[in-house]
């Protein structure tokens, strides 16, 4: 069944940034339409995944990535497409970035004991770093083939089951092994000092062949 498509800000302000730089691109010859490809796809596959509600945390990852983009090669721009055009692209690709940062920023779900952060650009933007880096990931990661999703859904469907079945839904602490005693990596003396570089790689050595 196809989701209702919405057509929010997280859909038009990506699709907008990615048109003017097209536009700008395209007017400014073959080495200014270059310069604008990474930033226009970019932030094109933001617009396209943001129309689905399944998809929208994609979509914001890769508006954060497109308006990083856009902010880099916007500054490049500015010797390419002249000072207004240039300044226009950076700040549209500011307000795309920082923008994904603060929907990000709304997915957050409180955790009792921990304050909330406070809500800004510097934080929407600090936030944007990260899904840009999420972003950045999503599209080294290769898209798996229908076969491999079905086989993905029926491993997760009986993991559920599985998981049901043990009662490990409910007590996830029984899932995990309690952890094993901490066993000393190697046998270092009680206390630290100062001591000549011969004798410390005399005496890492002996640890080697003793250990071998």
């Amino acid at each position: 069944m196809l989701e209702a498509i919405e057509f929010r800000r997280s859909f038009w302000l990506p699709l907008a940034t990615s048109i003017v730089w097209l536009l700008c691109g395209d007017a400014a010859g073959l080495f200014g339409l270059a310069l604008a490809i990474a930033p226009t796809f970019i932030l094109m596959a933001a617009s396209f995944f943001a129309m689905q509600p399944s998809e929208s945390k994609r979509g914001i990852s890769l508006a954060a990535l497109g308006g990083f983009a856009g902010v880099l090669f916007g500054v490049l721009s500015l010797f390419v497409y002249g000072p207004v055009t240039g300044l226009m692209l950076v700040g549209l690709s500011i307000w795309t970035f920082v923008d994904a940062g603060l929907r990000a920023a709304e997915t957050l779900e409180p955790t009792e004991g921990v304050p909330a952060p406070e809500s800004g650009l510097v934080f929407g933007a600090a936030v944007a770093l990260d899904e840009a880096l999420l972003g950045a990931i999503s599209l080294m990661v290769p898209i798996p083939s229908r076969s491999a999703v079905g086989r993905i859904e029926r491993e997760v469907a009986q993991a559920e089951e599985l998981f049901e079945a043990r009662g490990w839904l409910e007590k996830p602490e029984d899932y995990h092994r309690a952890p094993l005693p901490l066993a000393p990596l190697c046998r270092l003396p009680p206390s630290v000092r100062a001591a000549r570089s011969d004798v410390v790689s005399g005496w890492v050595s002996d640890e080697l062949s003793d250990t071998a």
